[in-house]
């Protein structure tokens, strides 16, 4: 059915994908049929090694088949490099895990100009089918520019083995496709912004499934655990499609990246379990802006940003700031549409927004977090994160009204 729906919005398919049970099963013909070299070399870590790696790389043994396996996988610089040293001599690249491993061979085979195809171990993220790799450099988290893989394979029986924390991270990035769109038609609608519909089009045939039946992901079953794998890998769609993340990360994520920006030595927790938490945050701004009538201000404290970002990062905040709002016709024009047409706004952004509760729902009916307790932030930093979060990225949303 997905390939059917990429082909739908699509001229060409951007990448084969095949979600099923089994794919373990037949490895070797998957692999040959989807790629036009003649040698492999498997990516994998001590876990995704047992899990399936070295099932891969047994199964390919009639062909030159390298393995890496990287202790500990970090998605930084070294790793990059270090796989980059090691990939030279063969013609494709198979990752085999989720977001750091996918990460890693997404970037470095993207620099060696190979292809690389993906085996997931984990329903845990939409960076399958991202053209995007998230990858540390000297300390700080970039988006660099990747490449699609050109084959995903995602098998649900390894989907739904994995770590219940991981299937949890991939529901809290399911998520927010209610709060990142209505931010994304906001944008629209008040500064005209670039707006495309077809990546939330994908994921309709499978959110309403996916939401209702969010209990059942931790108990193995399979028809959910595949909703959740089809909605990952379109959401990742989705984003190149747009050339960029903003079908899918709008001020929930900002939320989340200035947490992480600003507060060191956090405990640790999965990108998707901390998008669950500020999803549920930013609902309700969201529900509160509908229900009144907000204004635009160009006031700020400069001093107040630059104390709680730090005099680097609140350089290149108030930079982003500055360009998304601070010219001086940007605010009255706003403001203007806000008291002339805010009724025809809000009717159109309920129309695609689902609200705070059917999200708690979602999440609490699959014992994924809903605080910032339960991933172990403090309330208060939590709070000033969320107020301060419009400064982080050029990108208008809920948290600018």
């Amino acid at each position: 059915m997905i390939n059917q729906i990429l082909k739908k919005h699509f001229k060409t398919l951007p990448a084969h994908v095949e979600i099923s049970c089994g794919i373990k099963d037949n490895i070797a013909d998957i692999v040959i049929g989807r790629s036009s070299g003649k040698s492999f070399v498997v990516v994998s870590d001590d876990n995704t090694h047992k899990i399936l790696g070295e099932k891969i790389v047994k199964s390919l043994s009639a062909y030159k088949t390298g393995s890496i396996v990287l202790k500990p996988s970090i998605a930084d610089e070294r790793s990059v490099e270090k796989v980059r040293s090691r990939i030279q001599e063969y013609d494709t690249v198979i990752a085999v895990g989720s977001g750091t491993i996918n990460d890693i061979c997404k970037y470095a085979s993207f620099c060696e100009k190979k292809p690389y195809m993906v085996f997931g171990t984990a329903p845990s993220m939409n960076g399958y089918s991202s053209a995007n790799a998230s990858i540390s450099v000297n300390g700080h988290k970039k988006t660099l520019k990747a490449h699609l893989p050109a084959a995903i394979f995602l098998d649900i029986d390894i989907l739904a083995a994995a770590p219940k924390r991981l299937i949890l991270s991939g529901l809290g990035d399911s998520v927010c496709r209610p709060t990142a769109q209505a931010d994304w038609l906001l944008s629209h609608l008040l500064l005209n912004t670039e707006y495309n519909t077809s990546p939330f089009e994908m994921l309709r045939p499978f959110e309403k499934d996916l939401f209702e039946n969010s209990g059942e992901l931790l108990k193995g079953n399979k028809e959910i655990i595949e909703l959740l794998a089809q909605t990952l890998v379109l959401s990742g769609f989705g984003m190149y499609m747009c050339g960029g993340s903003y079908p899918a990360s709008q001020g929930e994520h900002m939320i989340a990246h200035t947490m992480e920006m600003v507060y060191k030595g956090l405990p640790h927790s999965f990108h998707g379990e901390q998008i669950a938490v500020t999803t549920l945050a930013m609902s309700r701004i969201i529900e509160e802006k509908l229900q009144s009538t907000p204004i635009i201000s160009q006031n700020y404290d400069e001093k107040a940003i630059t104390d709680f970002f730090g005099k680097e990062i609140s350089e290149q905040c108030l930079a982003e700031y500055k360009e998304k709002l601070l010219s001086p016709e940007k605010p009255d024009k706003i403001n203007n549409d806000i008291a002339t047409k805010w009724e025809e706004v809000c009717g159109k952004i309920s129309e695609i927004f689902i609200g705070y509760d059917p999200i708690y729902k979602t999440l609490k009916n699959a014992s994924a977090p809903v605080s910032c307790h339960d991933i172990g932030w403090k309330e208060s930093e939590f709070k000033k994160a969320v107020s301060y979060a419009k400064y982080s990225r050029n990108r208008f949303t809920f948290l600018d009204l």
